[in-house]
């Protein structure tokens, strides 16, 4: 089971970061857009289904599966690693 919330821990955090990563770009087409035109009206609508379809859906599950997941597994390469840090 922690290999699947792991696993969706990590899908999550790349939907998260690759909308992250587009909304500027979209910000930029839309500064370019004419004020009031269809192409506006369109990067308005892209940006606010990029928001409520992808990105915060994405978050959500990445915090979700981040806080559900039980932690590294004993024996896990990553066990070692997670004891110095101060939680």
């Amino acid at each position: 089971m922690y290999e699947w919330i792991k696993a969706l821990h990590v899908i999550a955090v790349i939907a998260w970061m690759a909308g992250m990563l587009y909304l500027p770009r979209l910000f930029v087409y839309h500064c370019d857009a004419e004020i009031g035109s269809k192409q506006s009206e369109t990067f308005k609508v892209m940006e606010r289904r990029l928001l409520k379809a992808i990105i915060n859906p994405a978050m959500a599950v990445t915090w979700l599966a981040d806080f559900t997941s039980p932690g590294p597994v004993t024996g896990s390469p990553l066990a070692g690693c997670m004891e110095n840090y101060c939680w």
